[in-house]
């Protein structure tokens, strides 16, 4: 049913975030990915996209892209729990530097 709203409205960013939420909980990183790329790309300001963003990208090996995301939504909001532990987990699994990562949660 997503997949239609899409067709029917690709300009519609909450569209494509819920099919990505709905694919991720699927099993379906491919598909999760390209779908929240394209809900990022239609409202990149979006903190709580960019954080499902980067939680699918580090789910699939993407560490790089999955810490530039999460960077990304920790500045959009400073606030948000979510964006600090995906920037953790993303630094952590790339790099296991404790003292980068307690950097960051400061």
């Amino acid at each position: 049913m997503l997949d239609e709203v899409t067709r029917r409205a690709p300009r519609d960013h909450a569209a494509w975030f819920a099919l990505g939420e709905c694919r991720l909980a699927l099993i379906d990183e491919a598909g999760a990915r390209i779908a929240l790329e394209k809900a990022v790309e239609l409202h990149p300001t979006e903190a709580r996209y960019r954080v499902a963003f980067a939680s699918t990208l580090r789910g699939i090996g993407d560490l790089e892209g999955a810490e530039r995301q999460a960077r990304e939504a920790r500045r959009l909001d400073p606030q948000s729990s979510a964006a600090h532990f995906e920037l953790a987990q993303a630094v952590w699994e790339r790099s296991g530097a404790v003292p980068e990562v307690e950097t960051l949660l400061k």
